[in-house]
């Protein structure tokens, strides 16, 4: 458990360096060709929910199970990530002020963590959380949810992390009135 809380304890630094300096970051820790569809494929998945020009994702991890040192990440048990299909995957998602996602479950639980600004997180039938910078929260799996930046010139950030089964942290838009 030390090695994956280190390992997100990473991500998060990673967040303070430029952007070029995140992707060359990033690109030490893909697996090629495999890894380049794999995330062109998540990308294809956040289309419908983040397609908008006043969205951004930014892929920092998907779909790892090894270290940065090219170690097995090992659950209790022993058991290493790749056994259990089991893998990381980070996202930076940044939304412009007055901004909203579609309605969208994910199949697994996400771990939000709110870098800049306030967010709104509707879940549909007047239910709604509103999460503040420095904000961290773990969102259901396969529950509908939106999230909306209310402010006026503030833009919203939010670093989201899967930890869940390989290939399953792709996003499909749900209705909020299940």
């Amino acid at each position: 458990m030390e090695r994956i809380t280190l390992y997100v304890l990473f991500c998060i630094l990673s967040l303070q360096v430029k952007s070029q300096e995140v992707d060359s970051l990033r690109g030490t820790m893909t697996w090629g060709h495999e890894q380049k569809h794999s995330e062109e494929k998540l990308l294809d998945s956040f289309k419908t929910v983040y397609g908008k020009d006043k969205i951004h994702v930014h892929v920092l991890l998907n779909d790892i199970h090894k270290t940065v040192n090219g170690f097995d990440i090992v659950y209790p048990g022993g058991l290493t990530a790749e056994q259990a299909r089991i893998a990381l995957s980070s996202f930076i998602v940044t939304y412009a002020p007055h901004t909203k996602a579609e309605f969208h479950c994910h199949l697994v639980p996400e771990l939000v963590y709110v870098l800049q600004g306030t967010m709104t997180c509707d879940y549909g039938s007047g239910i709604k959380k509103v999460f503040g910078t420095g904000s961290c929260f773990v969102q259901d799996e396969n529950v509908p949810h939106r999230t909306i930046n209310k402010s006026d010139s503030d833009t919203l950030k939010i670093l989201t992390i899967f930890i869940g089964q390989r290939n399953n942290t792709s996003v499909h838009s749900c209705d909020p009135d299940y």
